[in-house]
């Protein structure tokens, strides 16, 4: 497979898969994460493997498949986890390979899969690819509404700077289109910039003109994770998730747009929600935006102190989900993403010292939104 030979005796990682039932179906949150910050691409093949393994015993419908690796290892991960999907019956699915440097001599960071199940005695098939590659998508069709998401979506032609993110948002809502969405029903994006410091201004100008062109309430835009990332020659790409309720009293979002520790990011020009809540069945997916150390005026905090910033980036959370009623235990999925090796180690450090609830994550060296800022964490919770 791919030239990576998987050495049998290897049992590093860990696969965590958490379950979160409604009536009508269940959905799914499977994290392969590294040790510590990376393995060997040889030590994930196994790893990889467990995952789809798990996946398919639980008759798990992949909807949103990440793969976290280095430049030079990406293509044969990939190849190795459609081959093992494709083993295990799991179906043939778009992946958004994020492409990050590792922290040490490893290239794998971690694997995430949003999932949905039907109940036990449910038919298959909740879940479909449409299109052709590289433009397919996964529908989702619930009770009375639809999930749309679109992976790695990037512009036709890569040029750079505000034209290659203008192209990026456009070239999103010709897919949408295309299935008979519109960029208004999107309600989480994640988005990710090769030279994040550099053009972050221009994302969130791109971000905003788009949003006004297409109907986005600037007082409820979607969620979102504007980060550090790279997909071969392109300068930015995303993926995006939208609801067509078809019936509104069966699904809705929801903007949760701050809490008593974080002000709302438009105060400070960036055009997303702090969170959003996806109520189906009476239970809440919660889609965290990607979270730093900022205080409720929009000031980052905790300045060359990452234990502090994790601290301050934890409460944060904290305090968007207590408004729910839930709390740091109610997180299926997460990703961390650090600025340097010292962050990620302060991240470890105060999750272990605090005795934070056992949060299944990928660990990831990224530039955050600002230089200051060295730690950045997004999630999903469920109640």
């Amino acid at each position: 497979m791919s030239g990576i030979t998987p050495r049998p005796e290897a049992d590093v990682g860990q696969v965590v898969l958490r379950a979160a039932e409604r009536p009508s179906y269940t959905e799914v949150f499977l994290t392969a994460a590294a040790p510590a910050n990376s393995l060997p691409s040889d030590d994930a093949v196994p790893l990889l493997d467990r995952a789809a393994q798990r996946l398919a015993a639980f008759g798990a419908e992949p909807l949103q498949i990440k793969l976290y690796a280095t430049p030079e290892a990406m293509p044969g991960l990939l190849r190795v986890w459609h081959a093992t999907a494709e083993m295990n019956g799991l179906p043939t699915c778009p992946v958004t390979p994020i492409e990050r440097p590792t922290m040490d001599a490893g290239t794998f960071h971690g694997l995430q899969v949003w999932a949905l199940a039907p109940p036990d005695d449910g038919p298959r098939g909740l879940v479909s690819t449409l299109g052709t590659a590289p433009d397919q998508v996964r529908r989702f069709q619930g009770p009375g509404f639809a999930l749309l998401h679109a992976a790695n979506v990037q512009a036709a032609t890569h040029a750079g700077g505000v034209t290659e993110l203008n192209g990026m948002f456009e070239r999103a809502q010709e897919l949408l289109t295309r299935h008979g969405q519109t960029y208004g029903q999107v309600f989480r994006t994640w988005i990710y910039v090769r030279d994040l410091l550099t053009d972050y201004a221009d994302l969130n100008r791109s971000r905003g003109a788009h949003h006004a062109r297409h109907g986005v309430s600037p007082e409820t835009p979607p969620a979102s994770t504007g980060i550090q990332g790279a997909s071969g020659s392109a300068a930015a790409f995303m993926d995006v998730l939208a609801l067509d309720a078809q019936d509104p009293t069966c699904a809705e979002v929801r903007p949760l747009r701050q809490s008593d520790r974080q002000g709302t990011a438009t105060s400070y020009g960036s055009s997303f929600s702090r969170g959003m809540a996806l109520v189906v069945e009476g239970k809440r997916t919660l889609f965290v935006s990607g979270t730093a150390s900022i205080d409720p005026a929009g000031h980052s905090v905790y300045l060359d102190d990452p234990d502090a910033q994790c601290v301050a980036t934890l409460l944060a959370i904290g305090g968007l989900l207590e408004r729910e009623g839930a709390g740091l235990e109610h997180i299926r999925m997460a990703t961390v993403f650090c600025k340097t090796p010292q962050a990620a180690q302060a991240w470890r450090r105060v999750t272990t010292l605090l005795r934070i609830p056992n949060l299944p994550a990928v660990v990831v060296q990224a530039d955050v939104c600002r230089p200051e800022l060295l730690v950045e964490v997004e999630a999903i919770a469920f109640l």
